[in-house]
Formats: structure tokens, sequence, C-alpha cells
């Protein structure tokens, strides 16, 4: 039996449909997942419960880069973010969560991309319908997984660092070619993926299949 992992899922700054992605949250098995924003992530972190979670899963799309001099707040980001990859805990980074920090190389090197990449947010477009190509069959994520098409929004961007595993592709022209990678830090395993922009994706059984599994990965449990 799989251990069920307790999850944090940090949000904050983006809009997002609420009721269903908490209704695909609640429909993921062995998963016991918390939404909250950054701001309680932090203070909960910094004063609370510092060691409540399994996974850290980020859905967050702040764009200024935490700094010490800049108040209290800021301060504790900054300390608490840095200190996740020295944890060992599992990380993931979810759709526009991969676009948050973009001047941050730290962030940028935990997500999986390449520092090289181009400055500012990708250019993307919603509604747009995809193939998803399973690259790599042999990782527990993308076990037994066969092609699909799904609806979601794409990000214009570069891929992923040369270091990371890439788990699922797609060729629509003007998206990103990597959909799902992996990498690790010191001891934690990341699991980053690019879709997951509304309930047309939300409600697909494939990408909900794939995130519980990034997250079962990422937690070490698979």
């Amino acid at each position: 039996m799989v251990k069920e992992l307790k999850v944090a899922m940090v949000t904050g700054h983006h809009e997002y449909e609420v009721v269903p992605f908490q209704k695909m949250l609640r429909s993921l098995p062995d998963l016991d997942i918390y939404p909250q924003h950054l701001e309680d992530f932090i203070w909960d972190t910094a004063y609370f419960n510092k060691n409540s979670y399994d996974v850290i899963a980020f859905y967050n799309f702040q764009q200024t880069t935490p700094k010490e001099s800049v108040g209290e707040f800021s301060k504790f980001t900054l300390e608490t973010l840095n200190e996740l990859q020295y944890t060992g805990k599992g990380l993931v980074f979810l759709h526009h969560a991969l676009t948050a920090f973009p001047q941050w190389k730290y962030w940028s090197s935990l997500c999986g991309l390449d520092e090289r990449r181009k400055n500012g947010l990708p250019k993307s477009k919603v509604n747009q319908t995809l193939e998803i190509k399973v690259k790599n069959s042999n990782h527990p994520i993308t076990a037994n997984l066969k092609n699909w098409e799904m609806i979601d929004e794409i990000y214009t961007w570069d891929n992923p660092s040369s270091d990371c595993d890439v788990l699922l592709t797609t060729t629509h022209p003007e998206s990103m070619e990597t959909i799902a990678w992996t990498k690790t830090h010191n001891n934690s395993r990341i699991f980053s993926f690019q879709s997951g922009h509304d309930s047309q994706t939300f409600e697909n059984e494939n990408f909900s299949h794939v995130l519980a599994q990034g997250i079962k990965w990422a937690g070490k449990v698979i």
C-alpha cells in the first residue's frame, strides 16, 4: 500500500478556477493536499509547522524576487524558499509556477529551467489543442501511459536544462517542446509540469494521473 503523502499546494498572484482545481486535487489517490497562499505557507512554516509536509507543490505566480532588505515577510520568504533545497522534501512546479520569480536564478534552477533562458514571461495562448507524447515510458510517473490529446495553455519558451529527464513532449508548433520533466537537487526529487491552466485540463484523466504520479515520485513513494 502506498503511503499517503501530506502535500502543500502553494498558490498566489494568479487567478485560477478554484472549484475545478480543488475538486481535481481531492480526487488524487493517496494524497492529502492543502491548498494555501504563499503568504500563509511562509508564515506557517516560519512560526508553526516547519516540517508539516512531505511534498511542496507550487502553483504560484509571484514576480518580485524576495530580498532580506525589504521587510520581514520578504526576508522569511527568501529564507524559507532557500531552505527547501536542503530539506530533502519533494518539490513540484505546476504550470505558471514555472514562470514565478523570473529574475531569480535559484528558482529557475530548482524548476529545471535553463538559467540562460530568455528573461521575462513567455508568450502564451489558451484553448490550444495539444498532442502529448510520452518521451520516457520507463519512468514511474509515465509508466503505462499512451500518447493523448488535451486542451491547455501553451508557453512559447525555452526547454529545460540538460540535467533534466524529459517525460512528456508536444509537437504543437508554437509551444515549448517539453511538457513534463524531472531532476534531482541535493536529496530532493523535483517534478515540473507545464500543463494546468483551467478546468479543460483539470478534467483530463491523463493530466490528473501524471500530476498525482509526479507528486508521489517527488515524495519518494513510487
